[in-house]
């Protein structure tokens, strides 16, 4: 029994000492962290401490820092390419876009983090950890959501090139816009864990993405529109209408023979007296249509004008369509056409 007390002591004593010699050895990480985690398989930070839990801690905190910084940084300049593909068509919303800076999907990020065993430093008395993501694992962990935003995008464009109705196919190819803004996010985030893996996954669909505003543009070249105006005077509502249609990329022609959709729109204008003075009441009716349906409707009530007589408050009374229409119709033209009403 004796004997076993010895034994075991002996083992205890080997075992501290060899404990402390190997505490005592600073790892190769602690000051060339970027060299045994190399950028080219690694995303990794370091963190220091007090305590070993604080050391540990910051290595978390720096990581997740760095990691949605540097995701926020590969959209801008994605962002910013698409714009010079596409002639500057999505200037507008790109900037937008750039505003809202993405988070990074911490669960993905959180499942994928490992760390060094923290390090004392008895010179500095401090912690040392490193924090670190291997990009080929984490990769393939985000991949199924990259496929889901990938899968999603080309489902609206593949519906899009099925409609038969011009406007239809425009509508369709606007949400396919749209979930093609989301698809590139999924793909900046997944171009910062891995630029080869995700190269050769989305080259032909980001390709499809940046000739989507081109083949928009073809298919409103495709459907000429007739604008037909009832109740305007000197061309005035005519001449906001088409100044909005054009602004949106339609064409508008003076044979209505040779257009695809036609703008039927009324101007009304109600009157009631109040002594002197003749309220007027203008209001604003637009209907685009194809042979069988109607396919945007747009009405207003405009802001209600006093004059001392007709010819007066009829004049201002268009005034007040003209500038509504301004104001507001392409919008939401432009919002309907995005399948957004």
């Amino acid at each position: 029994m004796k004997k076993q007390l010895i034994l075991l002591c002996g083992i205890l004593f080997f075992t501290f000492q060899f404990y402390s010699k190997s505490q005592s050895v600073m790892p190769e990480w602690v000051l060339n962290w970027q060299t045994v985690y190399p950028d080219s398989e690694y995303i990794a930070q370091k963190g220091t401490g007090k305590k070993s839990d604080e050391a540990k801690n910051e290595a978390a905190a720096h990581l997740s820092q760095y990691f949605e910084t540097s995701v926020n940084s590969t959209r801008e300049s994605n962002y910013k390419s698409l714009e010079s593909q596409t002639n500057g068509k999505y200037k507008l919303q790109i900037e937008q876009e750039i505003k809202r800076e993405t988070k990074v999907e911490s669960n993905t990020v959180l499942n994928a983090v490992e760390y060094t065993e923290p390090w004392y430093n008895k010179k500095d008395k401090t912690w040392h950890c490193v924090a670190y993501i291997n990009r080929k694992t984490i990769w393939n962990k985000y991949e199924p959501t990259l496929r889901v935003a990938k899968d999603n995008f080309m489902s609206f464009y593949n519906k899009a090139n099925e409609q038969t109705e011009a406007f239809e196919r425009i509508k369709s190819l606007s949400n396919a816009v749209t979930e093609g803004f989301k698809f590139l996010d999924s793909v900046s985030y997944a171009q910062f864990l891995s630029e080869s893996l995700t190269s050769s996954y989305s080259n032909e669909e980001i390709q499809i993405f940046s000739n989507l505003e081109r083949q928009i543009q073809d298919e409103k070249d495709k459907c000429p529109l007739y604008v037909f105006v009832t109740g305007d005077s000197g061309n005035v509502i005519y001449s906001s209408l088409v100044n909005s249609l054009t602004k949106s990329g339609f064409t508008v022609v003076s044979d209505k023979a040779k257009s695809v959709c036609l703008v039927e729109t009324k101007c009304l204008v109600q009157t009631e007296k109040n002594e002197d003075l003749i309220v007027f009441s203008p209001s604003i009716l637009i209907e685009i249509k194809n042979k069988n349906q109607t396919l945007f409707s747009y009405s207003r009530d405009c802001k209600r004008i006093k004059a001392y007589t007709e010819a007066n408050g009829n004049k201002k009374s268009l005034e007040s369509i003209s500038k509504t229409i301004d104001e507001s119709f392409l919008e939401e033209f432009n919002s309907a056409l995005s399948g957004n009403k």
